[in-house]
């Protein structure tokens, strides 16, 4: 039998990372990520340019630079993943049915008039309690470029690289977890992330519906599509309310009518609401046999995770398949796979027991950096309110 170095020069091929080292590995990227967009946070908030300039350099900056270039690139080097992988880790899969196409569309725009009503209150929360808005200039959409460049740098790119750092890369690390705790955890993540407290709620009730339609689908292509609809239909309101052509006269028209009177007001908030949950609903429906094709049958109920003695045979299978390995290999590599499950399962039920039966969720080694970037992140946050507090 040859040996595993003389099997593996002979097809040049790489070993696989192993399961905990991979994800320690894609948490760290994560962590260099969310530390990069604070420091560029720091440097661009002590630049003067114009506020066109300043928020279109900063956009391409942020999203192509640090949330693209950045994990992407580390993930080519840390992880050494081809780009077949890559598409799969990152959960950039676009083979999906044009119903979950179509539906992403119209959740963007429910999701759009919910979050209406969300920021609402949340602003009214935040000055309630001694929170100084800032008051920036603002757009002013003079001519048609102006209107593309916003289009560009705050819908498409968002839409674009946000899910790729924000959802992508953290359903990657999170893969062994339950559709609900990665809902919940990078859901409410996301307001974090944005690393400022006007956007913390806005953001957290879009991160929960951008993650469900991401887990649910295995795909965040359809979390773009919602993304950009939501941060387009802000851009275009904002344009229109600066025009008189008939386009804009008729947006404007319609969100007038939705502002008019707190009823108005709150019959489309309620409506948009019914709708996008009966979207949601159908969503993951319509979703299903594709995530199947992606994740694998039964995919998002939580896995037990299993590591037999590392062995040559093992080391075989995994690298080359069952067609190099002798009968006697499959069976030493069967033993081990039952007394690691074996393992696995008393491993298991000590923890149950120990914590009173309840499932808890244990903070592992290869987490660890996920968890020191969100504390980052939410300190930052914090210290956007405290520098604007005035009580």
């Amino acid at each position: 039998m040859k040996t595993l170095k003389a099997r593996k020069n002979q097809n040049n091929e790489q070993l696989p990372i192993e399961n905990g080292k991979r994800t320690f590995r894609l948490s760290i990227i994560f962590a260099i990520t969310v530390i990069g967009l604070m420091v560029l946070r720091a440097i661009f908030a002590n630049l003067v340019m114009s506020d066109n300039v300043s928020s279109w350099v900063f956009s391409f900056a942020m999203q192509v630079g640090v949330m693209g270039i950045v994990p992407l690139g580390l993930y080519k080097i840390m992880i050494k993943g081809s780009n077949q992988e890559l598409i799969h880790d990152f959960k950039l899969n676009v083979k999906l049915s044009p119903n979950v196409y179509a539906m992403a569309f119209i959740i963007g725009i429910c999701m759009y008039i919910v979050n209406s009503g969300v920021s609402g209150l949340w602003y009214n929360f935040l000055t309630a309690i001694g929170y100084q808005y800032p008051n920036p200039v603002g757009v002013l959409y003079r001519t048609p470029e102006i209107l593309v460049m916003e289009i560009i740098t705050t819908c498409m790119l968002p839409a674009i690289f946000e899910e790729i750092s924000d959802r992508g890369l953290l359903l990657s690390i999170f893969r062994d977890k339950t559709d609900r705790f990665k809902i919940i955890l990078i859901g409410l993540s996301f307001g974090v992330l944005h690393q400022n407290v006007p956007q913390l709620m806005p953001a957290a009730v879009a991160g929960l519906i951008l993650t469900f339609v991401a887990v649910k689908s295995g795909s965040i292509v359809p979390a773009m599509i919602i993304h950009f609809m939501n941060n387009f239909l802000v851009t275009i309101t904002n344009y229109a309310e600066q025009k008189t052509d008939g386009f804009s006269r008729f947006i404007s028209s319609l969100e007038s009518s939705m502002y008019s009177s707190s009823i108005n007001f709150l019959i489309a908030i309620v409506g948009a609401a019914l709708i996008l949950g009966f979207l949601l609903r159908q969503f993951k429906v319509q979703a299903r046999p594709k995530r199947e094709e992606i994740d694998g049958p039964g995919a998002g109920v939580a896995t037990i995770r299993i590591t037999p003695a590392p062995s040559q045979a093992r080391e075989l299978l995994e690298v080359y398949g069952p067609e190099v390995l002798t009968e006697e290999e499959k069976k030493q590599i069967t033993l081990e796979i039952v007394q690691a499950v074996q393992k696995a399962k008393q491993l298991h039920f000590k923890n149950a027991v120990k914590n009173g039966g309840v499932k808890a969720v244990m903070l592992q080694t290869e987490y660890l950096p996920v968890l020191i970037a969100l504390v980052g992140a939410g300190i930052f946050t914090i210290l956007t309110f405290v520098f604007r507090f005035r009580p």
